[in-house]
């Protein structure tokens, strides 16, 4: 049988209270890690969302201008 001292306990709430914090302190890093990259990529497709709009609104102006064009023509 297995006889444990109040040391040996101690050190193992150590070790256990060191992975632990490790742990959580990962978990927290890795979290922060991806809300970095998420609002990344959400101000990326934000700028290219304008980009198109702004090209489409472009495209519009040139076929209604060329629909005018064509029926003010002889």
């Amino acid at each position: 049988m297995f006889r444990f001292t109040i040391r040996d306990v101690l050190w193992l709430t150590v070790v256990v209270a060191l992975a632990v914090g490790w742990g959580i302190d990962r978990v927290q890093f890795r979290r922060e890690q991806l809300n970095a990259r998420r609002a990344e990529l959400r101000a990326r497709m934000e700028a290219e969302r304008a980009l198109a709009n702004a090209e489409l609104a472009r495209a519009m102006e040139r076929a209604a201008a060329a629909k005018l064009q064509s029926t003010t023509a002889p």
